[in-house]
């Protein structure tokens, strides 16, 4: 064995280390969206000891040593030739879309629409929903 370490496992500890900076080991769920697989897909496949990474039960809980990660991103590396790393999409707090969606319009929204001489939809189109006071 060699000490050098194949250019994919370099690339897949660079971005382990990008991702999890100055981090031993990490969750499961983190480890599982890094992985691009669900953290309950991940958590079945350690109990029936076919996961892609090994574990280590620490006090109550079960974590993914950053080696181990590692590892696992650079067989998925060099089987491929080709890896995007997962991005979670931000999350979206439904008070910050932009008006109401499809249902029961609000009693603004029927009121906005019938004085401009529209129908609910319409008016949604023509305002994106934006109610005047």
């Amino acid at each position: 064995m060699t000490n050098e370490a194949s250019p994919a496992l370099e690339r897949a500890r660079a971005l382990v280390q990008q991702t999890f900076p100055g981090v031993a080991m990490v969750t499961l769920n983190a480890g599982a969206t890094f992985l691009g697989i669900e953290g309950k897909t991940l958590r079945n496949l350690v109990w029936r000891k076919k996961a892609p990474v090994a574990t280590a039960k620490v006090g109550g809980r079960r974590l993914i040593p950053t080696d181990s990660l590692a590892a696992a991103l650079a067989q998925a590396l060099s089987a491929s030739g080709i890896f995007e790393p997962v991005v979670s999409p931000p999350a979206v707090n439904k008070q910050q879309t932009v008006g109401s969606g499809p249902g029961k319009p609000k009693k603004a929204e029927s009121l906005a629409a019938s004085k401009a001489g529209m129908t609910v939809p319409q008016w949604r189109r023509a305002n994106q929903g934006e109610v005047q006071a």
